[in-house]
């Protein structure tokens, strides 16, 4: 782990441990709060808008990895829906307009299981593996339109 933080420019380190901060108040959220509640916060309007889609997914992919990094070594619960909570935070809070998408599917017992992931256009930040086995059931923002606030 040593080495791999050594590899790490000040400015990725910051991202990590700042990812690392809101997958620990996810986990809390998601645990805690309701459903209108974590979309409230997923769907908080964008400050600014990088414009340069080449630049929103430089920042997606960093995103991604700090993301990544920050699920492995998270003492608390860090899946899907924790994971694009934090995705969906960092994104729109850097500028870069994503949709955080929640989807269903039926397994073979007739159990429901839910899945979350994120977008940045057609760029995948987090939960796409299995994403195209989900019915969407919601998109954050709701229209899929990225607001910009004043």
């Amino acid at each position: 782990m040593l080495r791999a933080i050594a590899n790490l420019t000040p400015k990725e380190i910051r991202l990590i441990f700042y990812a690392w901060i809101l997958m620990i108040a996810a986990a809390v959220a998601v645990r805690f709060f309701s459903f209108p509640i974590l979309r409230s916060l997923a769907s908080r309007p964008l400050k600014r808008e990088i414009c340069n889609p080449d630049h929103q997914v430089e920042l997606a992919r960093e995103t991604r990895a700090a993301i990544s990094m920050a699920a492995r070594r998270s003492p608390l619960r860090a899946l899907c829906f924790e994971k694009g909570l934090v995705a969906q935070i960092l994104l729109r809070r850097r500028g870069v307009p994503s949709v955080l998408y929640y989807g269903l599917k039926q397994e073979q017992d007739k159990q429901l299981e839910a899945h979350v992931w994120v977008m940045v256009g057609d760029f995948p930040v987090c939960g796409e593996g299995v994403a195209d086995q989900f019915v969407t059931l919601t998109k954050i923002p709701h229209d899929a339109q990225q607001r910009v606030s004043d």
